[in-house]
């Protein structure tokens, strides 16, 4: 608080020994935070009421150790996030979209072993960015690819070779 000069702690540390970022999105409301502190789950904190939920992987995948890059729905009623196995060697990545605010999740994308996705954003409620990354050609920087999928997981498209620096909206 400005005004104040009171700093009131939003996103727990995980571990304090070790303080990491973790904040992965703000609603477009500023009443929601989604953090990936917790291993195994994206926490849903309400600013406005202090209470947490949280959303879980999708119940088919059991093979993977990071979560993370999560994105509010412009309605804020969903959240998209990326999950991944976490291993050079191994690397595959998938995307999954919330049921709700909390709960379970429906896996909506599967990549290629030896890439990850990242959410770039929501483009609208039913339309989602993201980026694949590969690992198996590196050199001298990874290649990426821009794709669009339906929340529902129909209609992935590649839209371009390459990573997305930024979008600005009007």
């Amino acid at each position: 608080n400005i005004s104040t000069k009171k700093v009131i702690e939003l996103i727990p540390m995980s571990r304090p020994s070790a303080p990491q970022a973790c904040l992965d999105a703000v609603s477009a409301d500023y009443r929601y935070v989604a953090d990936h502190c917790s291993q195994g789950t994206i926490t849903i904190r309400d600013l406005t009421s202090s209470g947490t939920s949280t959303v879980s992987a999708p119940i088919e995948l059991t093979d993977y150790k990071i979560m993370g890059s999560a994105r509010f729905s412009p309605n804020g009623s969903r959240l998209a996030f990326a999950l991944a196995k976490g291993g050079l060697e191994s690397e595959q990545g998938w995307v999954a979209v919330s049921d709700g605010m909390s709960g379970g999740s429906k896996l909506i994308l599967t990549g290629q072993v030896g890439s990850y996705y990242t959410i770039i954003r929501w483009l609208d409620d039913p339309t989602l960015l993201v980026q694949s990354t590969s690992l198996l050609d590196c050199s001298p920087y990874c290649r990426s690819e821009l794709w669009t999928i339906s929340a529902d997981g129909t209609n992935p498209q590649k839209v371009a070779d390459g990573s997305l620096l930024t979008i600005v909206s009007n």
